[in-house]
């Protein structure tokens, strides 16, 4: 025997939440479709008339083509002013970073060389004092 779970009930808050999604959602999106599709056959219906109105209409439908296209250019050209003004602070900037960080590296350059100076300082005089013992001894040997 195959037993279904038994569903549970809807609580409160999901009444609530079914309820505002048909009021907060579907209703308006419905009703937006509804406009939307009243405008077009209102505007097919006009437009089908003969006379001056075919010229109205087709003079605002290219005003309501043409607008958000404005309108997203606009925004597109603020974009763009906007980064050209943030790169011209960025540059106006730079001189005075790259001689502080150029400052940083040639302090970096000059500890590196120095401590690399200085453990290599033992080798090379070991070394020194070893040349110098050959150089002696084979100077004296050769008398």
């Amino acid at each position: 025997m195959d037993f279904k779970p038994a569903r549970p009930q809807a609580t409160f808050s999901q009444s609530q939440h079914r309820r505002q999604r048909l009021l907060q959602i579907w209703l308006p999106l419905g009703l937006t479709v509804l406009i939307v599709l009243g405008v077009a056959v209102w505007a097919v219906v006009a437009a089908t008339a003969p006379g001056p109105s075919m010229t109205h209409w087709a003079n605002v439908s290219a005003v309501i083509v043409i607008l958000p296209l404005c309108l997203g250019a606009i925004l597109l050209l603020a974009v763009v002013i906007g980064l050209i003004y943030l790169t011209a602070r960025m540059y106006r900037g730079l001189p005075g970073m790259d001689r502080k960080i150029q400052s940083v590296f040639f302090r970096i350059e000059t500890g590196v060389r120095r401590a690399a100076d200085q453990s290599v300082k033992p080798v090379l005089s070991i070394q020194g004092w070893s040349a110098s013992l050959k150089a002696l001894f084979s100077a004296i040997l050769k008398r």
